[in-house]
């Protein structure tokens, strides 16, 4: 499953952010592939929505994968704390 996101994350975004994530659910042993090549800012209410997804998507048996991460917020992630919690890549989804 594939999800593609750009823009802001921030207070304003992240409810729809997380209302999408919360309807990608794979079966279990699946990956929600989010594409985020087009994000341009991510804060601590955006942040919260991954990591919440995660979570929950692993509760599940299922992953969370993030594409294509910008230098920017792949920098925020590591601030964070957060950038090895992530599996990130490179590439873009399939």
């Amino acid at each position: 499953m594939v999800v593609s996101i750009g823009g802001e994350i921030d207070l304003a975004t992240a409810p729809a952010l997380a209302e999408t994530l919360e309807r990608a659910t794979p079966a279990p042993g699946g990956t929600v592939h989010l594409d985020v090549a087009e994000v341009s800012f991510l804060d601590s209410t955006g942040i919260s929505v991954l990591v919440e997804a995660r979570n929950r998507l692993e509760d599940h048996g299922a992953s969370l994968v993030l594409h294509r991460v910008a230098p920017t917020v792949q920098r925020v992630l590591e601030i964070s704390g957060l950038g090895t919690v992530f599996e990130l890549r490179p590439d873009a989804p399939v």
